[in-house]
């Protein structure tokens, strides 16, 4: 059985990265364009893939999860997949492959629908691999900024538990906050409601539209009940982001959303370049932390070292390196 097992997730993973490297049709039904795109017709420019490297001091070889993550465009330049790979090199039977497709209605600039793929392989059995697929609907409203993302998530973890979890998000915009709300509820619960998490993110943005402050309350149900409260405040440079000239760039802002989610790393803002933070979780100030950007001759970044010190929740100081490198369209 277990041989059976492994060449499915083999043969899946097979299947999954060939997925990767292939075209996909676009739907097309009435067109809704983001006005505050501006397209460009200069070269490089655009995000085509990026190294990230976690350098961790308290590893043997200094280094923890590597990944390496490709954008891919169709022809009116926008996103249509991003794919993601990562190795754990401390856990080096793991490793996890993740493809985001989004769907177009005619020549509109924003999605309405994105499906995402996700899967763990592992080759020890103590460590079960597991799969996830979520679809996500999003409705915007008539300045293109979404008011509404609907997902539902269905995966297994093998050999045999599944799981099914819907997720409803709703925005609301206040001047220069975003509000954000978001349910989740477990589908296959046999108790209650199946509601698990309620979550608010109050967004503040400069006149650029980078975010200042978030400040985010969890309420949890599942598996206990508990609460939570984490504030951040950024500070930025006034150089272009690695993705800022992409179409989907407005849901960078929203880092926090599961079921947002972009295989991207803290630090990824729709228009600047985060230089300085700082955490605070409840009580307890994690620190503040500084950041490291050089630039590449137009100004985009090609190297980004997010530099996390010792805290209370954080043992080890450690920076997340990046890498990007641009191309034209």
């Amino acid at each position: 059985m277990k041989s059976k097992i492994i060449f499915s997730l083999v043969a899946f993973a097979a299947i999954f990265l060939s997925a990767c490297q292939k075209d996909f049709t676009v739907e097309t039904t009435t067109a809704r364009v983001d006005s505050t795109i501006t397209p460009t017709t200069s070269d490089s420019v655009y995000l085509d893939r990026y190294y990230y490297i976690e350098i961790n001091s308290s590893g043997a070889n200094g280094l923890d999860t590597g990944i390496r993550t490709h954008y891919q465009y169709d022809n009116l330049k926008r996103v249509k997949i991003i794919c993601d790979t990562i190795n754990e090199p401390f856990f080096s039977a793991i490793k996890t492959y993740e493809k985001i497709e989004y769907f177009y209605n005619g020549n509109d600039t924003l999605p309405n629908k994105r499906i995402s793929y996700w899967y763990k392989y592992s080759s020890v059995p103590a460590l079960p691999g597991s799969r996830d697929t979520a679809v996500s609907f999003y409705t915007y409203n008539i300045n293109g900024k979404i008011i509404l993302d609907s997902t539902i998530e269905s995966g297994l973890t093998f050999p045999s538990t599944n799981h099914l979890h819907k997720y409803i998000n709703n925005f609301s915009y206040s001047g220069n906050k975003i509000i954000s709300l978001m349910q989740k509820t477990n589908l296959l619960s046999t108790t209650g409601l199946g509601l698990e998490r309620l979550h608010r993110d109050t967004l503040t943005l400069d006149a650029i539209g980078n975010v200042t402050s978030s400040k985010i309350q969890s309420v949890y149900f599942y598996p206990s009940n508990s609460s939570n409260y984490t504030a951040n405040n950024f500070t930025y440079d006034n150089k272009q982001s690695p993705v800022s000239k992409q179409n989907i760039k407005q849901f960078y802002n929203y880092f926090y959303n599961r079921n947002i989610d972009l295989p991207i790393r803290f630090g990824f803002t729709p228009y600047n370049n985060i230089v300085s933070s700082q955490e605070v979780n409840g009580p307890i100030v994690n620190g503040n932390f500084a950041n490291s950007i050089s630039y590449n001759a137009k100004g985009f970044p090609f190297l980004l070292l997010l530099n996390y010190p010792v805290t209370p929740t954080n043992f080890f100081p450690y920076s997340d390196k990046f890498t990007f490198i641009y191309k034209a369209l």
